[in-house]
């Protein structure tokens, strides 16, 4: 018993001893960094910290111990330098002291300081200075990606528009559109957005995003020396690593099969050819590792930033549809709608380029940056940092931050935020399916990276609707005043609306018969002014009101209308429809020849009594049984059944369509079976 109590008691002593020295060790070496909250064994300031609002805490630490604190991330220690004066005089004006590169503890295990992100020292150096020239040769900042940001543009516009107006989440339609970009730059050619397995590498890829930021993700960027070894959602992080490595590879391996070294096509063939010229330098940097991590650093970098950032615009304009208006009225003026944003244009857009650079403020996609080491010990602001020191650099408004890291791919940033932004904008109005207060524009992940929310929007029809529904109305009203004016002098009549006149009124509409202006005779009398669509028309209803007008006025009333079903035939040639002297000379003759032939004889008395019997004798042949008879007095039928077939398609005067024609005869050809 004596003996157990005695192991107990130093057991508690070696743990106690321990504590303390790992209490002790951390205050020695934070005697000249930066001031902090003091932190725990192991945990360091964990407790402290929200893993998902980790930025929210670390400005809190700023509120306290000035823009630039120390704080431990589990047994990691970090220096935090917040504002725009602290990061500038860091990354700026002290640029080779701060420009080293710190680690990611998910990534670390897959690149291990290689690849153009992580790397340090004349690695770093050798693939920035190669990337730098081999992107500006490829066409950043020139006319060829300008054109393949347009292209891939006026594909998403055709995305938005087969939505035909429904809610759908915009992610994957702006994930597509700012990979395809970067593909085609590094792989040298854009997939289709139905590729399943780039649609598979783009999914792990937003997902590698997305769960970086994640409680597990920020626990495992903690913790990663006792995290690597349990099980957990981070895991999966490295599972979608590997598969996005492997993607590239494959990629790679296609370039070397049919690499030609006189017309490289991409960033990978420049790589390769690269690679090529140094194959005998035991030292250099030109070699797979290295290509395949920095193909995978700038996909990832150059698509996930660019359409998270679109999508925080897009959810940003839904919930501001004042701000919305103003840019799709400087788009109108300066862009119009029959062309394609350019880059050019944004130095007259100054509304638009605000708006842009708010949402890059308000969004901040990456709010620490990716994190910054010391190359060799340094003093800052009075305090010693050590070399290798871990620091993380809080931009004011530096989206793609500053010094020597900058974002090498930051022009091609700014043209695809642009000219997508603009292009969508151009030809849709976003409406959210929620009212716009009830849109919660909190980060659905806060940790490394603020990832927007999802949400749903609504592309509709373009900008110019309403002026176009207001010319329609503007028409209209003319319309409507022309018929009022016109019809001052006629005989009364039902008042007729725009374009229908009075079709709506008539009894029976849609379905017109001849007893339907039977009732506006009993109201407006036997002389009355009717509208059949835009066709004016006066009715002369009764035998007094015919005979005065035929026979009394014969000399006025002998004109002849024509009818809109065939007049695109006839145009007011042969006897039925021509008028003046023209109806005169064919009506004369006709009477006279047909009298010569026998008409008012009893030569033609017998041709129908002749015709009569042939009819009759067809009527014999059907037995009974019921059938339609179509003149036929001889063997095969007629040219007139040739010329009109009687199927279901026929149509005849009477129906809609015909009388559809005859109202709007003005209208030209139209669709329809007239």
């Amino acid at each position: 018993m004596g003996g157990g109590y005695i192991t107990t008691l130093l057991l508690l002593v070696c743990i106690s001893g321990l504590i303390y020295l790992l209490v002790r060790r951390p205050r020695s070496r934070r005697s000249h960094l930066p001031p902090g909250p003091a932190p725990l064994p192991f945990l360091g300031n964990a407790l402290q910290l929200k893993a998902e609002g980790l930025v929210n805490s670390l400005r809190e630490l700023r509120d306290k111990y000035g823009p630039v604190f120390t704080v431990h991330l589990g047994p990691r220690r970090v220096v935090v330098l917040w504002g725009y004066e602290a990061v500038k005089e860091a990354l700026e004006c002290r640029a080779d002291e701060f420009s080293g590169r710190g680690k990611l503890a998910a990534f670390e295990e897959l690149v291990q300081g290689f690849g153009l992100l992580f790397a340090n020292g004349e690695r770093w150096r050798q693939l920035r200075r190669f990337s730098l020239a081999t992107l500006q040769d490829a066409g950043p900042g020139k006319q060829s990606v300008e054109e393949q940001i347009q292209e891939e543009a006026q594909r998403l516009v055709e995305e938005f528009r087969k939505t035909k107006g429904s809610p759908f989440d915009p992610t994957f339609f702006l994930s597509r559109s700012a990979s395809s970009v970067i593909c085609s730059i590094v792989f040298g050619q854009r997939f289709d957005y139905t590729d399943k397995s780039f649609l598979d590498f783009l999914a792990k890829t937003n997902q590698v995003f997305v769960r970086l930021s994640s409680t597990w993700g920020q626990l495992y960027e903690m913790f990663s020396c006792v995290m690597r070894f349990l099980p957990g959602a981070h895991k999966q992080i490295f599972r979608d690593l590997e598969d996005i490595n492997s993607f590239i590879l494959e990629r790679i391996k296609a370039n070397q099969a049919s690499l030609d070294r006189d017309n490289p096509r991409d960033f990978i063939d420049c790589f390769l050819l690269q690679m090529e010229k140094e194959i005998l330098n035991p030292a250099t940097e030109f070699h797979l590792r290295n290509l395949v991590l920095t193909a995978f650093n700038l996909f990832f970098v150059g698509t996930e930033t660019v359409s998270s950032t679109l999508r925080y615009g897009l959810l940003i304009l839904l919930k501001h549809p004042a701000v919305e208006e103003k840019m799709t009225q400087e788009i109108d003026r300066v862009i119009g709608r029959s062309r394609m944003p350019a880059v050019e244009d944004r130095s007259r857009m100054p509304y638009t380029d605000a708006v842009i650079h708010e949402i890059q403020r308000f969004s901040d996609v990456i709010p620490m940056n990716l994190p910054h080491a010391l190359t060799r010990d340094t003093h800052f602001r009075g305090y010693a940092i050590p070399k290798q020191r871990r620091f993380n650099a809080n931009e004011a408004f530096m989206p793609f931050s500053t010094g020597k890291r900058i974002c090498l791919g930051q022009e091609l940033a700014r043209m695809e935020l642009f000219i997508f932004l603009t292009a969508v904008l151009q030809n849709f109005t976003l409406e959210p399916p929620v009212p716009p207060r009830d849109i919660d524009l909190t980060p659905r992940r806060g940790g490394f990276a603020h990832v927007p929310p999802c949400y749903q929007l609504c592309a509709l029809w373009p900008g110019f609707t309403f002026p176009l529904i207001l010319l329609t109305a503007c028409l209209l009203f003319l319309l409507w005043r022309g018929h009022q004016a016109g019809r001052r002098s006629l005989p009364p009549g039902p008042c007729p609306l725009p374009l229908l006149g009075n079709l709506p009124q008539l009894p029976e509409y849609p379905k017109v018969t001849s007893a339907s202006p039977l009732q506006l005779r009993d109201k407006y009398g036997p002389v009355f002014t009717i509208y059949l669509g835009s066709q004016r028309a006066v009715v002369l209803w009764g035998y007094e009101a015919v005979k005065e007008a035929l026979v009394d006025q014969a000399e006025e009333f002998g004109g002849r209308e024509g009818l809109a079903l065939v007049e695109r035939t006839s145009k007011g040639n042969g006897l039925f429809f021509s008028n003046g002297e023209t109806w005169r000379q064919l009506r004369r003759f006709a009477l006279t020849t047909l009298r010569n032939f026998g008409m008012g004889k009893r030569s033609i008395e017998e041709r129908i009594q002749e015709e009569i019997q042939y009819l009759l004798e067809e009527f014999r042949k059907t037995e009974g049984i019921l059938a339609l008879v179509f003149s036929k007095n001889w063997d095969g039928p007629t040219w007139v059944m040739n010329c009109l077939p009687l199927s279901h398609d026929s149509r005849l005067p009477g129906i809609p369509t015909s009388f559809f024609l005859c109202c709007y005869s003005s209208w030209g050809v139209a669709q329809g079976k007239f």
